[in-house]
């Protein structure tokens, strides 16, 4: 089975699957790997290409818009082609439980038996850090809001500015990837400790000084008494048995 720390050592087929303009597909492809950017937006995917029209070579295999919870996602030839899926925007960004399981469900069709699948998630950690910082009044100000937040982990606010979003807690990401039919192989706070901005002075650090943070922040994130000190979560799944 690939691993986390495969994914650059070798050659692979990938999709970015809600991969919004490229960020990860297009750093992918600089290492030579064959990835296929999917999102759900045209004007992103526009972007996208446009950015894909400046390469002459590290080209991606594909960029089209899509759905994540659409199992015609990729023609049905492709089912089990791919060596990884990432899906690192859509789980956040998927209201329901039903569409999350489906969309991690055909994240899985696609993938080789030894295959992975990379899922990112918002902890409800992050936001409460937020307001506590921004705004702690906001807590019982919009008290019934915030009650219906905690229970459900939606974030949904309609007006000017509408924000939907879902926001996870623990506990409910193994069982949700059991659901889909997947297995997790581990769970890893992508900011190690320095959730909540506390990483704002690495921005604009030198090379050297922030891959010095990133191999500390790797072996911390990876620590169950860390991962509340996280905003995000990656899960890393595989196909139960392999």
């Amino acid at each position: 089975m690939i691993s986390s720390g495969d994914i650059s050592s070798q050659y692979l087929k990938l999709a970015d699957i809600g991969g919004a303009t490229g960020t990860y597909s297009f750093k992918l492809a600089d290492h030579g790997h064959q990835v296929h950017l999917r999102d759900l937006s045209p004007r992103l995917i526009e972007i996208a290409t446009a950015k894909q029209a400046q390469r002459s070579t590290n080209r991606l295999a594909s960029i089209a818009v899509g759905n994540a919870i659409d199992p015609l996602l990729f023609p049905s030839s492709e089912a089990g082609s791919f060596d990884a899926v990432l899906l690192m925007g859509p789980l956040y960004h998927l209201i329901e439980e039903e569409e999350r399981v489906a969309a991690i469900r055909n994240g899985l069709s696609l993938l080789k038996e030894d295959g992975v699948l990379f899922a990112a998630f918002i902890s409800q950690n992050a936001h409460l850090r937020d307001i506590a910082v921004r705004a702690p009044e906001r807590l019982i100000q919009q008290r019934e809001f915030y009650e219906m937040y905690l229970r459900t982990g939606k974030y949904v606010r309609r007006g000017e500015k509408s924000v939907e979003s879902y926001h996870a807690k623990y506990d409910e990401l193994r069982p949700l990837i059991e659901k889909a039919g997947g297995e997790t192989v581990e769970v890893v706070g992508t900011e190690g400790i320095l959730g909540g901005g506390l990483d704002n002075a690495l921005i604009g650090a030198s090379e050297e000084l922030l891959n010095a943070w990133v191999l500390i922040m790797t072996d911390l994130g990876r620590r169950v008494e860390n991962l509340g000190n996280a905003d995000h979560w990656l899960v890393v799944v595989k196909k139960p048995g392999h």
